[in-house]
């Protein structure tokens, strides 16, 4: 949405919407090394609350490091995978421009002084915040990069701080295995364990200190952890499909589980449009992403303030499908599906990805449509 775009706001309440999203990229608002945050930029963003207010709308809100300004990316150290490759950021506003502020104490430095400027620089509108979504990986979800390139998968496991310990963030853990390579040939299932393990439960300790992070400047609403992708799964064990999905680091069931005793914070799914990979299937690896996603907040009681969004692109007829449904369930419908739970699991609420896609006309879907699901499916 358009920042200090008041029309745009009150169009979204006429369609029936309660809230909006304010996001804030790292590089609009922190041009230099440790630098005062752009008094412009800022105003503009309080101008979003005061408009959302305005409009009669609730604020999520989200800090973008996955916007990161060109002096992070050269001052943090960058992830490297097993054959020494670094991810070198990702091309200018591509969403995808991460350093390792994950596992490094430099990066944990800057980003804490970030966040703690923009809460002092938002003022009062703090309390005007009612959620927040949040990861600090790439696309703003919980992972690490894709693999950099389509030889092999990579797992960002191998840089200095990571493997040796040194400028490791206090909470992390350094490598168990210095050097193992997982899934190589030769390897034993409980060194690949091992490796998976630490590499994974990485992702957690970082979420759970960028969490307290915000907390502790002053962001104090519900945090909604992006959670992206297919993600490892029960029955795939070693298969191609584990492999790629445990290198970038998805796992929904660890993510959840972990963060399940904090009662200020909820999953939040990425990829709501998704079908089944076997339609009506009730093994672990047949299910949509979003089904996977809500049975496992279930089981934990995560279930009651559930969000997500689409992927982007959709048509009228897939928004149609987030809604109402395939015939073998969909995200906001509760319709019961082949191995649902007794209680068919529903996600609580919709951001659509793009308001510029819903202006757009042509083949994508409207923002008409969208009110019109929206009375529709309350």
């Amino acid at each position: 949405m358009p920042h200090g775009d008041l029309a745009s706001k009150q169009a979204i309440k006429a369609a029936g919407c309660t809230h909006m999203v304010i996001t804030v990229p790292w590089d609009a608002l922190q041009t230099t090394q440790g630098g005062v945050l752009n008094s412009s930029t800022l105003a503009t963003i309080n101008t979003d609350f005061a408009q959302a207010a305005q409009a009669g709308l609730k604020v999520m809100f989200e800090i973008q490091l996955h916007y990161a300004p060109a002096w992070a990316l050269t001052a943090i150290e960058r992830f490297k995978d097993q054959a020494g490759n670094q991810w070198n950021g990702g091309a200018a506003d591509s969403g995808m421009q991460v350093g390792n502020w994950m596992w490094t104490t430099v990066g944990r430095n800057y980003v804490n002084d970030f966040v703690t400027k923009l809460a002092s620089g938002l003022g009062s509108n703090l309390s005007h915040i009612d959620a927040i979504k949040t990861a600090g990986g790439y696309y703003g979800e919980v992972h690490y990069p894709p693999s950099f390139d389509n030889s092999i998968n990579s797992f960002y496991g191998f840089g200095t701080s990571m493997q040796t310990g040194s400028g490791l963030a206090s909470d992390q853990v350094v490598c168990p295995l210095p050097g193992y390579i997982p899934f190589g040939s030769g390897n034993t299932d409980s060194q690949d364990s091992t490796w998976v393990n630490w590499y994974i439960n990485g992702l957690i300790t970082w979420i759970k200190a960028f969490i307290a992070m915000q907390r502790s400047a002053g962001f104090n609403a519900d945090f909604h952890v992006a959670l992206p992708g297919y993600g490892v799964r029960d029955n795939m064990d070693h298969l191609a499909n584990y492999q790629s999905s445990a290198a970038v680091g998805e796992d929904p069931r660890r993510v959840i589980a972990a963060l399940a005793h904090d009662s200020r914070v909820w999953p939040y799914s990425t990829w709501l449009n998704t079908s089944d990979g076997v339609p009506g299937g009730i093994v672990d690896s047949d299910k949509a992403a979003w089904k996977k996603i809500s049975e496992e907040s279930q089981l934990r009681n995560k279930h009651f303030r559930l969000w997500g969004e689409n992927t982007g692109n959709e048509t009228n007829t897939q928004m149609d499908q987030i809604f109402a449904g395939y015939a073998y369930g969909s995200a906001l419908s509760g319709a019961t599906y082949a191995g649902a739970p007794s209680v068919p699991p529903k996600f609580n609420g919709l951001f659509w990805l793009s308001y510029n896609d819903l202006m757009a006309g042509g083949a994508k879907a409207t923002l008409a449509n969208f009110a019109a699901n929206i009375t529709a499916h309350p």
